[in-house]
């Protein structure tokens, strides 16, 4: 991701921008899903839409690779490439676990944080 459109968008709170990344990253684990179930029975308007949702989507929070893979993936979709579709459908499945880790190091420091504070609260 593009941290400085992050901190553009949400300010530089990291944990604000940890929450968005990770419904983004959930949501899209449900896209993801849906497509497969709709190139296992061949529909592909069903896929284009997903596909769509998550081109648009990761377009506004600056996801680059999810973008140009999402996008390929409905470009493909109007063609009626089902292969082509079913290799970007695994290659986006491979990004949003990259995109995954990367958002669970972004709310690490926020994470010691909130434990630090819980700590002292404690004592």
């Amino acid at each position: 991701f593009q941290q400085a459109r992050l901190d553009a968008m949400f300010g530089e709170d990291r944990l604000v921008q940890g929450e968005i990344l990770a419904l983004f990253v959930a949501e899209t684990r449900d896209r993801l899903a849906g497509i497969a179930h709709a190139l296992r029975y061949a529909r592909m308007a069903s896929a284009r839409v997903l596909e769509q949702e998550i081109f648009d989507t990761s377009t506004a929070l600056g996801l680059v690779q999810l973008r140009q893979l999402s996008g390929a993936a409905v470009h493909a979709s109007f063609n009626n490439d089902i292969e082509a579709q079913r290799r970007l459908h695994a290659d986006l499945l491979m990004a949003l676990e990259v995109l995954s880790s990367a958002v669970t190091q972004l709310q690490q420091p926020q994470l010691y944080e909130d434990r630090r504070r819980d700590t002292e609260s404690q004592r």
